[in-house]
Order: structure tokens, then sequence, then C-alpha cells
């Protein structure tokens, strides 16, 4: 999802509704624009904070995010199963 505008009350406006009516109901506002892509770039004008595992770090930009499908396999113990 990418934010129309970038002053900080507009954006504290929509977090907030997103948090009262959900991310549904706010993505579909003239404010957002919502698209599905494997891969996107985000350009800052200068270093920025950016969340990883959990952790805030401070980033050198371009951000370069990609999807890779199917690359985590995930194994899970049967019910009832022993251990």
């Amino acid at each position: 999802m990418v934010v129309r505008g970038q002053r900080r009350a507009g954006l504290l406006a929509l977090a907030l509704a997103a948090v009262a009516r959900g991310v549904g109901h706010v993505s579909r506002t003239p404010k957002l624009d919502s698209f599905v892509v494997d891969r996107c770039r985000v350009m800052l004008r200068r270093r920025g904070p950016v969340a990883v595992d959990g952790e805030i770090v401070t980033l050198d930009t371009p951000l370069e995010y990609e999807v890779h499908r199917n690359a985590l396999k995930v194994v899970v113990k049967e019910p009832g199963g022993g251990s």
C-alpha cells in the first residue's frame, strides 16, 4: 500500500482508521493506492529507521524488497503423533 501525501497528521489519521475500522476499509479510500507486486524499491531522501526481525535499524536507501515464493518449508508434527 502506498499512502498519498506526506503530512504526519494524515498518516496518523489513516493509521487510527486502520486500527478502528480495519485495513480493508482504509485500503478502499482514495488516500491509498494498493498493488500486488513481486518486488519493489523504496527510495527515501535520507537514511531511515527500518524494522528487521523486530529490531529497528537505520539503513541506507534505496531499500529493495522481493518476494520469494515457497522459500520457507514448514514441517508440522501430525496431531496425535509420537514425539
